[in-house]
């Protein structure tokens, strides 16, 4: 493992001096493709658009995320940036360097790339349903317009394409993953934004939300338990990365994945106790306008909770609040919908 391995080093090196100026582009498809974004940018996008797609994408993202939390923990994966001080492939004389940047210290294990499989299984699901769209309205549409529909029906999985193979360079060139480990986590999202895709998830009741909930929590601290047991310490990761990342503050905790844990059971919990509650709209064809302006104040109102600092001394108290943080989020989204839906049908 350690010659592969050496090898996608050198691929992850080649990146960073061929395109050494293009650092500031790799940082920014690194931030766009943050898991936390579907919950900050594409769910407030999409459920106000669709509800049925908006809860299509926090679904698949939440499920993104818990398996790649099991993953992450069962393939033992190291990150580029500690590896190759920790290995003993390299004597001291040929040991090669990697640039870090200050979105490279992750603290959890890193395969698959949570950033992949997320962002992929996210855009599949967006992407699959834009093209329904397109291929909808090319049905009635005559035949010179139907050529160019069609073509036009094509640009989201090119959209797909450059966004995920964007997302997979960006995360080499910061060393933040091996090549496999993207090439791992985009095939995983692709095969979850199949599965989810085909799903119908408005009529879940509040107590299945619940359950998902219970569960997702449970199987993560239950695995996590079970390491323990076994005498190994899923925390691990943190060590290497608090020894080896260049600049301190470059560590987040936001990057543990308990956080992500926490934050996924609150989102969906929320989310939950919103449809439970007699807030759902109808959707109606057109109204982009309005459909808009709400997708725009979501964003506002998304941005503005998650500029919200939590206090990180204890812990415990990191993760309640942070699970609160993003069920804020996902509660608040739906209710803002309804609000605006409201008035406006009332009026008109």
């Amino acid at each position: 493992m350690d010659a592969f391995q050496a090898a996608e080093l050198g691929v992850l090196q080649h990146l960073q001096v061929s395109f050494y100026h293009w650092d500031k582009v790799m940082l920014f498809l690194s931030r766009a493709s943050d898991p936390r974004n579907s919950f900050l940018w594409y769910f407030p996008v999409a459920f106000c658009l669709s509800r049925a797609v908006g809860l299509k994408v926090i679904w698949v993202a939440i499920a993104a995320e818990w398996c790649n939390a099991i993953m992450k923990w069962l393939l033992h994966g190291d990150r580029p940036y500690w590896w190759v001080h920790e290995t003993k492939f390299y004597t001291a004389e040929d040991r090669p360097e990697v640039d870090q940047f200050e979105l490279t210290c992750e603290t959890g294990p890193g395969s698959p790339s949570g950033h992949a499989m997320v962002t992929t299984a996210v855009f599949f699901v967006m992407m699959s349903e834009l093209a329904s769209h397109i291929q909808l309205r090319n049905r009635s549409q005559a035949n010179d317009i139907r050529d160019r529909e069609r073509f036009i029906g094509r640009l989201p999985w090119l959209l797909l394409v450059f966004m995920t193979t964007g997302v997979c360079i960006s995360r080499v060139y910061i060393a933040t993953h091996f090549p496999h480990q993207v090439v791992l986590g985009a095939a995983t999202g692709i095969v979850l934004g199949e599965i989810f895709v085909r799903l119908r998830l408005e009529s879940l009741s509040f107590g299945r939300y619940i359950f998902f909930s219970a569960f997702f929590f449970l199987s993560i601290y239950g695995q996590y338990a079970f390491l323990c047991g076994l005498n190994f310490d899923p925390m691990w990761s943190l060590k290497l990365a608090m020894q080896w990342c260049a600049e301190k503050t470059w560590l987040n905790l936001d990057t543990m994945l308990f956080y992500a844990v926490a934050r996924d059971v609150g989102a969906l919990a929320f989310i939950g106790l919103a449809e439970a509650l007699p807030l759902t709209v109808p959707d109606r064809v057109g109204q982009y306008p309005l459909k808009l302006a709400t997708a725009v104040l979501c964003l506002v109102y998304a941005q503005g909770i998650e500029s919200i600092a939590l206090p990180r001394d204890n812990l415990y108290v990191f993760y309640v609040l942070g699970a609160c943080k993003y069920g804020l989020v996902s509660l608040g989204v739906v209710i803002i919908k309804f609000v605006l839906f409201k008035i406006f049908f009332t009026k008109s």
